[in-house]
């Protein structure tokens, strides 16, 4: 079991919350940094608009809230600014599909359960958030913390739209874990920048009906019943994401970062996913630059044309440049499952030797795509069961259109018959030959001696 999972339980059991804790672990009671505590005043509450009165009463007169011990039900959205809510179990149950709250100003929003009503008949963009990252009184500042919180049958659980300024800009967010029928996390509002986001799980996420089967809630696919995206960052500059995981979801676009300068993203954990899109990538890239420490595809399902693991489109216009330090593929189209599961019947051609799998590539760009593309992919470890290990090893890829400096690791010199043969790049890719005693460079289609 993972630590992301250890730290985050599922969304149906509370958190361990402990009154003496102090937000991001200091230990000073809440009552001495301007809390109020809420557990005695709720307790003769009886509907959720005396509930959601309460709580903003007390938010309008300048308190933070401790909701420890709490699950409260609330009929309108909490607007929280330069304040703080701690613990508890916040539901919304409002008439319309409005977020659960509206955050602005410097805010710490931490060990809490946040839910929605968007129980699985479907959820467009802006609906049934968890924390829309600005309100009425203005935009999310440098400071604020999203830690440890669980989301539940949300559409979207954070949402900053893209017709927002600046709406998040030095915000840490942590310790996540979203549950979403449209998107997971979500932020697109221009000027969203150092934005850090650490140990984000987000899984079963589906845009399906409660009603049907299992299998078909799960594994729905060609875009008719998948949510829309689990993690979309765009116009996010000098972004850092350590560990973000992506399991057991039926999306359009599992992760798609846009516009998105000096990114570093230290771990990417994608597993069980089943895209439905053609032409999409299991993470989707496009004018941005920057570093990739561990990207992992395991056991997913690939029903789709020209699906890859990373698909990229256009670059900047003084050109993109992405590097990957470790690449690790398992499993592509060979989803784990029992023996004799009803889901399997889905998966005609298993691998990426045949079928819809052929067209399957781990790194991708279309011929329409504007300026070039630089990717350097330090170390690749690919495994399979299925007859397709071929491909694995030669890594298939868009080469005209992506200028690869390097894939993998390749043996830096030896005699003319050890001269590898496979993920070799043209410009970049030397060899010292021993038989000869020169150094040599690949040009694309030949060995040259190097200049």
């Amino acid at each position: 079991m993972r630590l992301i999972k250890k730290l985050l339980p599922p969304v149906l059991c509370l958190c361990l919350l402990l009154t003496g804790c102090g937000i991001g672990g200091a230990q000073v009671k809440l009552s001495e940094r301007g809390f109020i505590e809420m557990k005695s005043l709720l307790k003769d509450v009886t509907s959720p608009d005396e509930a959601y009165q309460l709580l903003q009463d007390a938010l309008d007169e300048g308190k933070s809230l401790d909701l420890t011990g709490c699950s409260v039900s609330i009929s309108r959205s909490l607007t929280v600014h330069d304040q703080n809510v701690f613990g508890g179990t916040i539901k919304y149950v409002g008439e319309d599909k409005g977020p659960v709250l509206k955050i602005s100003g410097k805010c710490d929003i931490s060990h809490i359960n946040l839910y929605n009503k968007c129980e699985g008949d479907g959820a467009g963009e802006g609906e049934y958030v968890g924390i829309w990252l600005s309100s009425d009184k203005g935009t999310v500042q440098s400071g604020t913390v999203i830690n440890s919180v669980a989301f539940g049958d949300m559409g979207t659980c954070i949402y900053a739209p893209a017709d927002l300024k600046a709406a998040a800009c030095g915000m840490t967010v942590e310790n996540i874990r979203a549950m979403g029928h449209f998107r997971g996390i979500d932020i697109r509002a221009e000027g969203c920048d150092n934005n850090r986001f650490s140990n984000i799980y987000i899984d079963y996420i589906t845009n399906v009906a409660e009603n049907k089967s299992a299998h078909e809630a799960k594994f729905v696919y060609k875009g008719v019943s998948a949510a829309d995206c689990a993690f979309y960052l765009e116009n996010c500059d000098n972004t850092t994401i350590e560990q973000l995981n992506v399991e057991h979801v039926n999306v359009n676009r599992p992760v798609v970062f846009e516009n998105c300068n000096n990114l570093k993203v230290t771990t990417l954990h994608i597993e069980g996913v089943n895209t439905a899109l053609d032409n999409h990538g299991y993470l989707n890239i496009a004018n941005t630059s920057g570093r990739i420490g561990a990207i992992t595809v395991l056991w997913s399902r690939n029903y789709n044309k020209n699906s890859s693991v990373i698909a990229l489109g256009d670059a900047a216009d003084g050109d993109s440049e992405l590097e990957i330090e470790n690449f690790h593929v398992r499993g592509i189209n060979d989803p784990a499952a029992a023996a004799g599961d009803a889901e399997e019947a889905n998966v005609v051609v298993r691998g990426i030797a045949q079928g819809v799998g052929a067209s399957f590539k781990f790194i991708s760009r279309n011929e329409q795509s504007k300026n070039k593309y630089f990717v350097t992919v330090n170390n690749y470890a690919p495994f399979t069961f299925q007859n397709d290990s071929a491909r694995y090893e030669s890594f298939v890829a868009d080469t005209d259109t992506v200028t690869f400096k390097k894939i993998g690791q390749l043996p830096a010199g030896g005699t003319t018959a050890e001269r590898p043969t496979l993920r070799l790049c043209a410009g970049y890719t030397r060899y010292y030959d021993t038989t000869l005693g020169q150094s040599l460079v690949w040009d694309g289609n030949n060995w040259s001696k190097e200049n």
